[in-house]
């Protein structure tokens, strides 16, 4: 499973503006966070490669009061998402993630990389750092 965390400054700076907010703003910001979540899962599914529709109907999304996450029980999922053999497209930012799933090189298999995932998380992302930054918080 793969987290995409903020760092202690970060978390402690989006602590203290969370404490800041009024009731009704500290709902407006969870609302955005659990929508992030929801979208990320949508986008994930509309973006997955499908052969037979096992993926897709794979991806599902937890929701938590101020998080989330977005997964798949599909083995083979991660080398859907970066491909395999001479395929492989590992994109910096996940890049250490994609790796810890490269063979041995016994087998050659050369299935082209298929991004769902990772796609449809950074385009959340962005769209919750934008409403966040509308709402007041400034990142680090």
């Amino acid at each position: 499973m793969m987290s995409i965390k903020m760092s202690e400054a970060e978390k402690a700076k989006f602590q203290m503006w969370l404490n800041s907010l009024g009731e009704e703003n500290t709902k407006e910001c969870r609302a955005a966070v659990v929508n992030a979540v929801l979208k990320t899962e949508r986008r994930a599914k509309n973006f997955a490669p499908v052969d037979k529709g096992f993926l897709k109907s794979s991806i599902h999304s937890v929701v938590e009061d101020m998080g989330g996450s977005v997964y798949t029980y599909r083995h083979y999922a991660p080398y859907k998402e970066f491909g395999t053999g001479d395929e492989v497209v590992a994109p910096a930012d996940v890049r250490d993630y994609a790796m810890t799933f490269k063979g041995k090189g016994l087998r050659k298999v050369n299935q082209r990389a298929q991004p769902y995932l990772f796609p449809a998380l950074r385009l959340s992302v962005k769209e919750l750092e934008l409403k966040l930054d509308n709402m007041g918080f400034k990142k680090v």
